[in-house]
């Protein structure tokens, strides 16, 4: 009998931690890419150009980590270890 993937390990067992790493990558990734800083002569300044791009960097990071980790540990499964 053939193993199942390591894609089915992974989403049987890590797929929330998976699928949420996914969305969080490609959300920092759409915010990154949307990114625009409010013009100089503005009154006042808006929360997204105050923090700048690190909340989407950090999105990205932890979207990646998090995606990375399910799969390893997916793969160890499917792998007996």
């Amino acid at each position: 009998m053939k193993s199942p993937s390591t894609l089915a390990f992974v989403l049987r067992w890590h797929g929330l931690e998976f699928i949420g790493g996914l969305v969080a990558l490609i959300l920092g990734l759409l915010g990154l890419l949307n990114f625009k800083p409010d013009p100089p002569g503005l009154a006042f300044q808006s929360l997204p150009d105050m923090l700048g791009i690190w909340p989407y960097m950090l999105c990205m990071a932890v979207g990646a980590f998090m995606t990375v980790r399910a799969w390893r540990r997916g793969s160890s499964l499917r792998n007996g270890g």
